[in-house]
């Protein structure tokens, strides 16, 4: 498969989240796991990423410190914010992120809106 190359950063506190993520995202994607934002960061400084995936409530560092960080930083990974907050598309607007996706995950959706963030 064409996409198995790109590789992706899936940020998520929960295991069982991670888990299914990393499983149904592996048959596209060179899939790394965080299970949470300071191991997101140490991950990004080893490895270049061509997305990532990133849940926005974290509670060692959230979403929104992770992508500051990443700026400083100058990262420009075009991040795919997760979350189940109700007003999850004006948190993406205010964090200037590439896409934002609501929980519970329709995971073929998140395979488009991967695959549009890497060809952007």
């Amino acid at each position: 498969m064409p996409g198995t190359q790109y590789r992706v950063l899936v940020v998520d506190d929960d295991p069982d989240v991670l888990e299914s993520l990393q499983m149904m995202l592996e048959d596209s994607f060179q899939v790394t796991v965080a299970s949470g934002g300071l191991e997101a960061l140490s991950k990004v400084s080893a490895t270049a990423f061509d997305a990532i995936v990133l849940d926005l409530m974290m509670p060692d560092i959230d979403g929104g410190a992770v992508i500051q960080e990443l700026r400083k930083r100058s990262v420009t990974t075009p991040v795919i914010l997760l979350s189940a907050v109700s007003d999850l598309r004006q948190r993406a607007r205010q964090l200037d992120v590439f896409d934002a996706e609501p929980k519970p995950i329709d995971i073929e959706r998140l395979q488009r809106t991967i695959e549009r963030a890497i060809e952007s």
